[in-house]
């Protein structure tokens, strides 16, 4: 009986380690920044093995109190800029990061202060269903008419990278 109680933990503990963990897909309401959409997952697909670890992070997007329509950070594989080029301000500022890989920590500074993530929306690169990275949106609240954007986020998966965005100007 001891033996046999011994091969079903045994059993049972080999098949915890080997098994994957999926995770829920978070609802996406089709944000779309310089060029990478957000869209609906398709449920029925298949399990599929994780997103790379985390290869790219820039700021997509800002919007704030006097500048409510989406100001989109124009990017380039070369050339990532260090301001917005309209002018912010007012109560409440969303600043929107694009991340390509998994993150499983991420922090976001606004005049040093810390600002909450509000929503994340899935990114699709190449339209197979399979989710690429993250679109996140931050939110400072609090008077403001210009200042310095922050943020780190570092992979979930090998190699553990952490990459920053030092100091984006909110003009």
């Amino acid at each position: 009986m001891k033996r046999l109680t011994r091969m079903v933990v045994l059993s049972l503990v080999l098949s915890m380690l080997f098994s994957t963990v999926s995770f829920a897909a978070e609802e996406d309401r089709g944000i779309s920044i310089d060029g990478i959409e957000s869209s609906d997952i398709n449920k029925d697909e298949p399990m599929r093995p994780s997103a790379p670890p985390l290869t790219q992070f820039y700021v997509g997007g800002v919007r704030s109190s006097d500048h409510p329509d989406m100001e989109v950070i124009q990017y380039s594989s070369s050339f990532y800029p260090v301001s917005t080029t309209d002018d912010h301000g007012g109560t409440w500022l969303r600043v929107y990061t694009v991340e390509i890989g998994y993150a499983g920590q991420r922090y976001a500074y606004f005049n040093n202060m810390q600002m909450s993530l509000e929503n994340t929306y899935p990114v699709y690169v190449d339209n197979d269903n399979i989710v690429d990275g993250y679109i996140c949106e931050w939110l400072y609240q609090g008077y403001f008419t210009n200042g310095t954007f922050k943020a780190n986020s570092t992979s979930a998966n090998s190699p553990w990278n952490t990459m920053n965005i030092y100091s984006f100007n909110i003009l």
